[in-house]
């Protein structure tokens, strides 16, 4: 869990949080089902998130939990905290560290590409390494080959660029090689 901001007030009388935002980190507001209220991430609560978007220098949060005034204000001055991979990484794209061991499908075929076996950083962009049976294959972890990454069902979809592919194959190399 990674601390987004501060409530520090509320909007309207249906219970909207103002959370003021503490950097400007990218949010994938889409994917937000729940946040933990607190003071610290140990001694909070998790709220079912019915609504979230981004608002001048912080954000509007709708939980189901919480629908009156009333309700909201007893979180002013606690953090809000979400998941880590709801953070988008410098490029645009969601932190890359958990999709390891993620099936990679090409986005139009949907045909099985191989495993992501690790994520390569580097200085000016990070590297998907993809291994199948006949190939290990380097993608550029940016948004123009990356289509979408389901969490739920561990899949990263690739736009794939023709020679992509081909380029990468190795002779006789396998899965285990070394």
């Amino acid at each position: 869990m990674i601390k987004i901001g501060i409530i520090t007030g509320t909007q309207g009388v249906n219970g909207k949080l103002f959370c003021r935002k503490e950097s400007d980190m990218q949010i994938d507001f889409n994917r937000i089902k729940s946040v933990s209220i607190g003071f610290s991430e140990k001694y909070s609560n998790k709220f079912k998130v019915t609504g979230f978007t981004g608002y001048k220098n912080g954000y509007l949060i709708q939980l189901k939990e919480i629908n009156s005034k009333e309700k909201a204000n007893k979180l002013k001055e606690q953090a809000v905290f979400i998941s880590e991979k709801l953070i988008f990484d410098n490029m645009g794209l969601q932190n890359n560290s958990d999709i390891t061991g993620y099936s990679v499908f090409n986005d139009r075929t949907f045909e099985k590409i191989g495993t992501v076996s690790e994520i390569i950083q580097m200085p000016s962009q990070n590297l998907i390494v993809v291994h199948s049976s006949t190939q290990e294959t380097l993608i550029p972890y940016l948004e123009e080959f990356i289509s979408s990454v389901d969490d739920i069902s561990g899949k990263v979809f690739i736009s794939i660029l023709p020679g992509l592919l081909e380029i990468n194959i190795k002779e006789g190399f396998k899965e285990n090689d070394e």
